[in-house]
């Protein structure tokens, strides 16, 4: 997938291809419900908050999927992000904390072992317990302001990053007592958990899809904007594993702004309505918006045609059963488009003119379809023979002037759109009888 394009310009900064969370919970008490105990770590399964459970099931959203338009100079883009561990520090924590804070609380993590080593697609997400909150005194270098349609814009946490000198990472206060909190939210079992999934969620967007706002910047920077920043306060309800979240609406990657919930809002498949056993077949995807958007594909009876999902929005289908019905749906992100198809058999025919030739002759060929529905459309191509197709259809070929194998191959298509190529195996020698004169054609 090319990089840019879209309203937010490219930087020329890297995303994160293989994107992980690792949460660090700062307080000497348990900060939401259920979650980790002071002075524990452990894998995202163990997490039992409902942070846990929206972090290890994020990656899988078609919300997520919208970070996936974005790629960098290497031509891949943003993927699924996944809940790599949490470490809950029980020390003291200040009020005051700002992006140095932040770094300072990571390496001493890392130092201890209690944190996994930087791997260049991790984001370390700080967050802290009540009487800690963002604010304009802390100075981060790059503040997600979210606003809830309801009072005035608050930062509620920030994301920042500069490659070689500190990680991606990202911190969010508690909701509570800095305007970050909302009554208006789906039912859950943690309402204060539920109102920092929201922020949660807008900066692991941009963390993705601008990793290092300090240098060097992929999508946004510290003086533009950002994909969650630009769709300020749109938000809705979306269910993830199970629980409803208010989400924030994300930038798609178009050249008109758009802030949409979903990577796909729909998807059309182009297969062919007729498949010949023995031709695969490529199939593709058309996304709205158009993009790669990354597709599966199936089919409903493999005993008459199978496919195979390639890179980006593309399939190949290979038929196998004459005269059986199957229908190839590509989804891409809950989206799906469907097309039934049919399998024939390859169409039939022959190849007439010499099976010998001498080396530098000029000989004719020509093709004759004996199955199938007329018209049909033609081609030809060889090996070892060079030539040109005549206005009656036949193939006028010079042989090279190497002695050998060569070949010359008709292909057809007929009017419903099944296939057939007839070869005809040649061999170039100078024993060959002389092609005879070859009028003008």
């Amino acid at each position: 997938m090319p990089a840019g394009g879209g309203y937010i310009p490219y930087n020329g900064g890297p995303v994160l291809h293989t994107p992980s969370v690792f949460v660090i919970y700062w307080s000497q008490a348990t900060i939401y419900n259920n979650g980790p105990a002071p002075g524990t770590h452990g894998t995202g399964a163990q997490d039992n908050s409902l942070i846990g459970l929206f972090l290890r099931n994020l990656g899988s959203t078609s919300w997520w999927g919208i970070t996936a338009q974005y790629a960098d100079n290497s031509g891949v883009s943003v993927g699924p992000i996944a809940y790599r561990g949490f470490w809950a520090d029980n020390r003291p924590v200040s009020d005051d904390i700002d992006d140095s804070g932040v770094t300072t609380e990571i390496q001493a993590g890392l130092a201890a072992n209690l944190i996994p080593p930087d791997d260049g697609q991790t984001v370390y997400l700080l967050l802290t317990g009540p009487g800690s909150h963002v604010d304009g005194n802390d100075k981060p270098l790059d503040i997600g302001e979210l606003t809830y349609g309801q009072g005035s814009p608050a930062p509620c946490g920030f994301h920042g990053g500069h490659l070689g000198f500190f990680q991606p990472q990202a911190w969010l206060g508690y909701p509570i007592g800095n305007g970050c909190y909302r009554t208006n939210l789906p039912p859950s079992t943690d309402s204060v958990a539920a109102n920092i999934v929201t922020a949660i969620a807008h900066e692991l967007a941009e963390a993705a899809t601008d990793p290092y706002p300090q240098g060097p910047s992929a999508y946004g920077s510290v003086s533009s904007s950002e994909i969650a920043d630009l769709c300020v306060p749109s938000v809705t309800n979306i269910t993830i594993g199970g629980q409803s979240f208010s989400m924030q609406a994300l930038a798609w990657n178009v050249p008109t702004l758009t802030c949409n919930f979903v990577a796909v809002a729909s998807l059309t498949a182009q297969v062919p309505s007729v498949l010949t056993v023995g031709f695969p077949t490529s199939v593709s995807a058309t996304c709205v918006p158009s993009w790669q958007c990354p597709t599966t594909w199936t089919s409903s009876f493999p005993t008459a045609a199978t496919v195979s999902s390639g890179t980006g929005n593309v399939g190949t289908v290979t038929p196998v059963t004459v005269g059986d019905t199957t229908t190839i749906k590509g989804c891409s992100y809950q989206q799906c488009g469907a097309v039934p198809t049919t399998v024939y058999a390859p169409l039939t025919g022959s190849i007439a003119g010499p099976t010998q030739v001498k080396p530098g002759a000029t000989c004719l060929w020509s093709g004759s379809i004996t199955s199938g529905l007329a018209p049909y459309s033609t081609s030809w191509s060889a090996n070892g023979i060079a030539g040109t197709v005549q206005a009656d259809g036949s193939f006028l070929g010079t042989a090279s002037m190497t002695p050998g194998p060569a070949t010359v191959l008709y292909y057809a298509v007929d009017a419903r759109g099944v296939q057939g190529s007839i070869v005809k195996n040649i061999t170039i020698t100078s024993s060959a009888h002389t092609c005879p004169n070859i009028p003008v054609r």
